[in-house]
């Protein structure tokens, strides 16, 4: 509380009890018949001590024992009751040791019947009693107004306890989900897609000696099982926490010329042309391109079987700029093509984790898929998001 004390600067609300209590005391030296130990005194000095302890007021909050102190002579000497009770206010509201209130209260006290005692006057015990009363009505609620504040501070701090305690339960939830998802996926997904490989391993070494090209279609699903099997590792690597934070499940050698070259070589056309370096672009930047290529090849082999595909990526100022587009089919697409039904929505949703936009729409019989990732999007801002 000292600490954030220290850096408390006076506000308008201060400014305004400032000039209101300092107009106030210069106004009650004129009116008062007696002005505590200045009695006799002029009416102007009388006047500049009351002023003076209203401008005191304005750091009445950075400093209150001080503040309360300097009222308390002021009071003293030229009788400022107003400038007394704002600080005694302000003592109650900062401070919360009892014996230091009791102890600002008898200084107060004692400051308000000085003058009364030095004084020769016909006073009864009235004076002394509104003196009391006047100092500890302003302490007592100087006091529950701080002790709000500070229920209230209390209570703003433990939501926010909670708050944080709700996050981490939930990122502890969403950590467990993943472990089990990616046990999931490896018990499943792995033993089958493992199965394939070995299957297409035999199959090669069977049919090599005899029939060369079943041979070869063979070492190419062995090819591709295995390169499956390297990014479901990555996948699975990339629902981890730890490794989501510390390296990127994502391997250099999966290259968009590498992907167009597989494409061709199991049947379809793929053009692909590249117009900047994709190295220096960030990780993520460079595995949504990757994705958004294979989801285009992979739809255009369902869905328009034979037919040529045209993808041109271009890195701009303003960010980089992939579109995907294959022309009208002359062969009709199998109907029993496996489909996930959910690509273009997954990848919508990649790319506007980075900051992007995504089109997917029909052109000219065809069909072109259009990505656009900014340079400075929301990738530096995710941590723990599986992108």
């Amino acid at each position: 509380m000292r600490a954030e004390a220290n850096n408390v600067r006076p506000s308008r609300l201060d400014v305004f009890v400032g000039v209101a209590v300092s107009g106030l005391g210069v106004a009650d030296a004129w009116t008062e018949p007696y002005s505590g130990l200045l009695t006799g005194a002029s009416i102007e000095l009388v006047a500049a001590v009351s002023g003076f302890a209203g401008c005191v007021l304005l750091v009445r909050r950075r400093w209150p024992i001080g503040v309360a102190l300097v009222v308390c002579v002021l009071h003293a000497v030229a009788f400022t009751p107003a400038a007394l009770g704002v600080a005694m206010y302000s003592v109650g509201a900062a401070l919360r040791r009892m014996s230091v209130l009791i102890m600002c209260a008898a200084v107060a006290f004692i400051s308000g019947m000085i003058g009364y005692w030095v004084t020769p006057r016909d006073e009864d015990i009235r004076e002394e009693t509104w003196s009391t009363v006047f100092v500890v009505a302003s302490l007592a609620v100087g006091y529950a107004v701080g002790l709000r504040r500070d229920l209230s501070r209390a209570t703003a701090d433990r939501l926010a306890d909670l708050e944080r305690e709700s996050k981490l339960l939930d990122a502890q939830a969403r950590s467990a989900e993943r472990a089990e998802i990616s046990r999931e996926m490896h018990d499943i997904v792995g033993y089958h897609v493992s199965n394939i490989v070995l299957t297409a391993g035999a199959l090669r070494l069977a049919q090599e000696p005899k029939a060369p090209d079943v041979a070869k279609a063979a070492e190419q699903i062995e090819s591709y099982g295995r390169q499956a099997l390297e990014e479901l590792r990555g996948v699975l690597g990339a629902l981890s926490r730890e490794a989501a934070r510390d390296s990127p499940a994502w391997s250099d050698g999966f290259s968009l010329q590498e992907l167009a070259d597989r494409a061709n070589r199991v049947g379809q056309h793929v053009s692909l042309s590249i117009n900047g370096f994709l190295e220096t672009l960030p990780w993520r930047v460079q595995k949504a391109l990757y994705r958004t290529l294979q989801e285009s090849l992979t739809n255009a082999a369902k869905h328009a079987p034979g037919a040529e595909v045209i993808a041109r990526v271009d890195c701009e100022a303003s960010g980089v700029l992939i579109s995907v587009r294959n022309v009208a089919s002359l062969q009709r697409p199998e109907s029993n093509a496996p489909s996930g039904g959910h690509g273009l929505a997954g990848l919508g949703e990649r790319i506007a984790l980075l900051g992007g936009t995504l089109s997917a729409e029909p052109q000219d019989g065809g069909f072109k898929t259009t990505v656009f990732i900014p340079h400075h999007g929301r990738s530096e801002d995710i941590s723990e998001e599986r992108v």
